[in-house]
Formats: C-alpha cells, sequence, structure tokens
C-alpha cells in the first residue's frame, strides 16, 4: 500500500464527508431563525448564505486547477490513487480558500433579540457539529476504502 495514496484517501473522504453532512443542516433549524429574524434580518441572512456559497465555489474552482496541475506533474499509477489525490487538493484548497477569505458580513452583527441569538446558535452549533462528524464519519469510511483500492 502507497502511503501517499492512503493519506489522499482519507483526507478526500474525511473532508468529502463533512462538507456533505454541513449541507444538511437541518431545514427546521433554518426555518427556526427565519421565523425569528424580520424579513430585513431574513434577507442579509440570505445574502451572506449566498455570499459563503459562493466563496466555497470559488475554492472549489481554485482546487480543481490546482489539482489538474498536480496530475501533470505527479502522475500516479493507481487510477484510485489520482482521484483521491485529486479530490484531496479541490476539498482540501476550498476549505483553505473558505477560511482565509474575508467575508463581507457576518450574521451575529445584525441579531439584537435574545431569540434570534439563540436561533442562530443553534443554526451555527448544528452546522459545526455537522461538519465534525462528517469528518469523523468519512475518515472512518476512507480506511477500509484505502485499503483496499491503494
Amino acid at each position: 500500500m502507497k502511503t501517499s495514496c492512503f493519506v489522499a484517501s482519507v483526507i478526500a473522504i474525511a473532508l468529502l464527508g463533512a462538507t456533505f453532512f454541513t449541507m444538511s443542516i437541518s431545514k427546521d433549524q433554518a426555518d427556526v431563525l427565519r421565523r425569528v429574524l424580520s424579513p430585513e434580518k431574513a434577507k442579509i441572512y440570505e445574502d451572506i448564505s449566498k455570499e459563503r456559497a459562493s466563496i466555497y465555489m470559488t475554492g472549489l474552482l481554485i482546487g480543481v486547477v490546482l489539482a489538474l496541475i498536480a496530475l501533470y506533474y505527479a502522475r500516479p499509477a493507481n487510477m484510485f490513487h489520482r482521484v483521491m489525490m485529486s479530490l484531496a487538493i479541490v476539498m482540501g484548497s476550498s476549505v483553505v480558500y473558505y477560511s482565509l477569505v474575508p467575508k463581507s458580513d457576518y450574521m451575529v452583527r445584525h441579531l439584537s433579540s435574545e431569540q434570534e441569538n439563540k436561533a442562530w446558535l443553534e443554526v451555527y452549533h448544528g452546522m459545526k457539529t455537522r461538519y465534525v462528524w462528517g469528518f469523523v464519519l468519512g475518515s472512518a469510511v476512507a480506511v477500509p476504502l484505502a485499503y483496499t483500492f491503494c
């Protein structure tokens, strides 16, 4: 087994799991937040969500370019290794880019009541928890896959 294939597989699948779990935020949680927000604040929330999605997508595009460059120079013989290396670069790049890019606004700046703060913290905590669990479960799934295909 190649160590680089194993590492790439675990990183790729863990980040993929984290991303999918985060995107699966409970509709109920988001609806509770929307119900307590005024129409103006709900619009701000939607704008912030769209900006975050745009930043993440830009990170994915940068990751695709970096993965293509990496594949050009480092040509792993195993197809699974190539796919996992590419996926790890794409997902890793998007996470790093998303973390580093300055955001124009934050929802917490617009919250004024205890009810709004509580609803926002529920959404925020839910997303954070899902990200961690997605990463852990993705890692757990990746290990047997990597042992099998690397």
